[in-house]
């Protein structure tokens, strides 16, 4: 292969290599951050925290899940409904909660203003709140919110990735006949002298 040619392919690969971490990357924009760092605070007004097994054991909760909670806004949702710092949810909706993300999850289903139905143990007892999420839910939460997502970034970072390619394969011709030039203009140079 011509030291052109090589040159060339080196040049096409880095811009490739470029423009599918620029172009890509950067061609969505990404999610507003979640209010305040407490996942789950900004539609009912509290904030959790995981568990261990000690803990769930301590606070006299079922062993395979449970949340602790650890702040609450009483002026709320979940603080109207009469949950308090230091109770267990253990469920929501009917579905488990083991990790923070599941009530996240299960919050961000739920159209503002419908009643959600969280289980939970207080002192060993086991308690129903009916909690009514205030706003919007969070689209970013949901896993087909990045799935199309991604499928639009990868839509418009391949359109400007075929543009960028486009326009250096323009100027990499430009150059190739300038070089052709300056070796043809050398060569002449070359013979002349001989």
């Amino acid at each position: 292969m011509s030291p052109q040619r090589t040159f060339r392919l080196g040049i096409v690969i880095a811009a490739t290599a470029a423009g599918l971490t620029l172009g890509v990357a950067h061609a969505q924009p990404m999610p507003p951050d979640v209010e305040g760092g407490g996942f789950g605070r900004s539609r009912i007004g509290l904030q959790i925290q995981p568990m261990t097994s000690e803990l769930r054991e301590h606070f006299h909760a079922p062993p395979d899940r449970g949340l602790l909670v650890s702040r609450i806004d009483p002026d709320r949702p979940a603080g109207r409904a009469g949950i308090q710092v230091g109770d267990i949810l253990t469920g929501a909706a009917g579905e488990a909660l083991a990790k923070p993300f599941d009530l996240l999850r299960v919050v961000n289903r739920v159209p503002a203003g419908t009643d959600l139905e969280i289980e939970a143990f207080r002192d060993g007892k086991q308690l129903t709140f009916h909690v009514q999420p205030e706003g919007e839910g969070m689209p970013w939460l949901d896993p087909n919110y990045w799935h199309e997502w991604a499928q639009k970034g990868m839509r418009r970072g391949g359109e400007e990735l075929h543009n960028q390619m486009q326009e250096l394969d323009r100027r990499l011709k430009e150059l190739e006949r300038k070089l052709d030039e300056m070796q043809k203009g050398s060569g002449k140079a070359d013979g002349e002298r001989t």
